[in-house]
């Protein structure tokens, strides 16, 4: 099972434009995915605050999104490593 924050690409992006987490417009232009102890797997942005606070954080027992058989975070890598950040946002954004 994926853990913790993952950066997809190294590529300037800004995705919606506010962090996934806070909602703050003070981002790190960079896509990546993290985990959302309620909603799962997102991908997006985040400001540097959020960044923090997800980085480690991974699926646990008890979080309301918890499946051990999730293949979300799979979905989004492989799509992402296709290139198409937009498209990925568009299927797995927050």
């Amino acid at each position: 099972m994926a853990k913790g924050l993952k950066v997809l690409s190294n590529e300037e992006w800004y995705g919606g434009g506010y962090c996934g987490v806070c909602g703050s417009q003070h981002i790190v232009p960079k896509a990546v995915r993290w985990w959302d102890c309620d909603d799962g797997w997102k991908m997006g942005v985040l400001c540097e605050y959020c960044t923090e606070e997800v980085r480690d954080r991974g699926p646990q027992e008890g979080d309301y999104a918890f499946d051990p058989s999730d293949m979300k975070a799979t979905a989004i890598d492989l799509e992402a490593e296709l290139g198409d950040t937009d498209g990925v946002y568009s299927h797995f954004g927050d």
